[in-house]
């Protein structure tokens, strides 16, 4: 047989190959309609009013100490009280 020639199939290989193009067919549509739904979703999120007023929303700026040297992780720790 040369490279590139066509072999031939039987029913059975025909049939297969027929039920796995359908299948990814299927399977392509599902995933389009899923995604036309998603954006959709997305589209009316956006639209949708957060209920907030910026007029009344303030903001601080919080800083936290350090955490004690036995919490940092590395050097002694709880592990070397223990031993």
């Amino acid at each position: 047989m040369q490279a590139g020639s066509a072999r031939s199939v039987g029913p059975s290989g025909r049939r297969l190959r027929q039920g796995l193009l359908a299948l990814e067919s299927a399977m392509a549509a599902v995933l389009l309609v899923g995604a036309v739904l998603l954006a959709q979703n997305l589209v009316a999120l956006l639209d949708v009013d957060s209920g907030d007023d910026p007029a009344h929303i303030i903001m601080a700026d919080i800083r936290l100490p350090d955490p004690p040297r036995s919490l940092r992780g590395g050097g002694r720790g709880i592990r070397a009280e223990r031993a």
